[in-house]
């Protein structure tokens, strides 16, 4: 009996020196706070559940600026809603016109796995800019017309073919020269050798 007993207060206090499972902090995350876009662009942000499930309702302040569309849904999901269980999603934006807008991140019945409620809201800023009228002010501020840049490049390119016949005429010359002084070169010592052949039969 006082083995048993002894066996049994053994394993109670074994138990008790393992190791508890400690969960960090339960928390919705975004990957970013704000969204600066052109008219016509997309992109795309991350929403994270991290050792929490639940609800999650996202909606946009003004859809005619921006939408958003849910990347990879699942059979209970929406646009406008998804449920997260420590797990997350892609989120597209698309911008449709200049303006600004909020894309709005709330908590519906979130828990942390320490069942403790999550009631913050998110948000995040977009900004939507318009595409030709910032490509019609870096033209200006370049001070560059089309007609000008045709301009510019023709004569560059009335430069570029100038050089080019220019270092074309000089290498001739250059061939020349080195050719004569080749030959030059062969008919001195040919004359040389055949001076020296005439003394050599005369010594003989």
């Amino acid at each position: 009996m006082k083995v048993k007993v002894m066996l049994l207060g053994v394993m109670i206090f074994t138990f008790l020196l393992l190791p508890a499972k400690v969960l960090g902090a339960g928390s919705i995350d975004l990957s970013t706070n704000k969204i600066t876009l052109k008219k016509g662009e997309t992109t795309t942000f991350t929403i994270t559940a991290n050792n929490a499930a639940g609800k999650v309702i996202l909606s946009s302040s003004d859809s005619s600026v921006a939408t958003i569309e849910v990347q990879s849904k699942t059979d209970i999901d929406t646009d406008s809603d998804i449920f997260l269980d420590n797990s997350s999603k892609t989120i597209k934006v698309t911008a449709l016109e200049e303006g600004t807008c909020d894309i709005l991140v709330e908590l519906d019945d979130v828990t942390t796995y320490d069942a403790e409620a999550l009631t913050d809201s998110k948000k995040i800023e977009v900004e939507v800019g318009n595409a030709t009228s910032d490509e019609s002010a870096t033209s200006s501020e370049s001070g560059s017309t089309p007609e000008s840049n045709y301009n510019n490049t023709n004569t560059n390119q009335v430069e570029k073919t100038t050089v080019k016949a220019s270092n074309n005429i000089s290498n001739p010359k250059t061939v020349d020269v080195n050719v004569f002084a080749v030959i030059a070169l062969l008919i001195t010592m040919c004359i040389l050798g055949f001076v020296g052949y005439k003394k050599v039969k005369k010594t003989k």
